[in-house]
């Protein structure tokens, strides 16, 4: 019983993790589409080269970048710490427990700052 618990309680907070992640792209491809409309609206500059466009283009690619690697290296470490607590000794679990603590708290403030990046790369892309 507690064995079909515990992976019960990995693969809820595995999904939990998904879900957030898939969340932040949601409301970040909203975010974006409000911003074009006001990119739009306030097109009297016209940059001849291009460059504005480009190093947004690199900017924005560096940050899905980053959040796609920083979200294949949570749930890789997820499922690490899962493992060796499921399989560790009852007196190793409160050692597990304080690393998970640190793994949460490490991927809130990931998440947190690619959030914060993208904001101030789209503000970047409204002023021109």
């Amino acid at each position: 019983m507690k064995k079909v618990l515990k992976i019960s309680l990995t693969l809820l907070l595995l999904s939990c993790i998904l879900l957030i992640s898939f969340q932040t792209c949601s409301e970040a491809s909203v975010y974006s589409q409000e911003m074009q409309g006001l990119i739009k609206e306030s097109e009297n500059f016209t940059d001849a080269s291009n460059s504005v466009d480009k190093v947004n283009n690199i900017v924005a690619t560096i940050i899905t970048s980053i959040r796609i690697v920083g979200v294949a290296v949570a749930v890789v470490m997820l499922l690490v710490l899962a493992m060796k607590y499921m399989s560790a000794a009852p007196g190793d679990k409160a050692d597990i427990k304080k690393g998970l603590i640190n793994y949460v708290i490490g991927a809130v403030v990931f998440f947190g700052v690619v959030g914060i990046l993208e904001i101030i790369s789209q503000l970047a892309t409204a002023i021109k």
